[in-house]
């Protein structure tokens, strides 16, 4: 098993020249709910993720727009990943598993970074490949599902089971089609444990 974990795409905003220029040229098809005015905790004063007056909307879209070339780049060095297998034989005996811990709040709901709960900071990529493995290519499984699923999901894809009880469930046969909707709860939970530093959001 191989763990590849990347900083991008996280602060600082940066990206290969070539691609900043591109995502800095374009124009953004932007969510309905982006620097949207809301509720907030009046304790929020300073630190990640408070609110943004609408003035800084051009600064809060040059970083979102940043951020997309930074996954585009993520993108491209993930297709040279992928080449390689290829290239080296191994594609038919590998399972690639492309996850994220957070997703980005991005000028949505007048917010940035993650921590708030809203979908998009919560909501992550799950991708499963392996045709070797039976991995069923261009399905999407709708089922909620949660990290605490990962470990099982690839001990199931490798033909294994954990030796004790563990939290969370095995998706392999919903990766391979083998089953149709397997998961029996409503939803997953989400949890936010501490903050330590002094002056952030939900420091307590």
């Amino acid at each position: 098993a191989c763990v590849l974990s990347v900083e991008p795409p996280h602060p600082p905003y940066e990206a290969p020249p070539e691609l900043e220029r591109k995502w800095l040229a374009r124009d953004l098809a932007l969510p309905r709910n982006f620097m949207a005015p809301g509720v907030y905790d009046p304790d929020v004063k300073a630190g990640w993720s408070a609110p943004r007056a609408a003035q800084q909307r051009e600064e809060v879209l040059r970083r979102r727009k940043i951020y997309c070339a930074m996954v585009e780049n993520l993108d491209q060095s993930i297709g040279r990943l992928m080449a390689w297998l290829a290239r080296t034989g191994l594609a038919e005996n590998t399972i690639v598993l492309f996850c994220s811990d957070h997703g980005e709040l991005g000028g949505s709901h007048a917010l940035e970074e993650k921590q708030y709960p809203y979908e998009e900071s919560i909501g992550i990529p799950l991708l499963a490949w392996g045709p070797g493995a039976g991995v069923a290519a261009g399905r999407t499984v709708e089922d909620p599902v949660s990290t605490e699923d990962l470990f099982p999901t690839i001990l199931g894809l490798a033909g294994l089971t954990p030796r004790e009880k563990v939290l969370g469930a095995n998706l392999a046969p919903l990766m391979r089609g083998t089953a149709a909707a397997m998961l029996k709860r409503p939803g997953v939970m989400l949890e936010f444990v501490a903050e330590t530093r002094p002056g952030v959001v939900f420091y307590r």
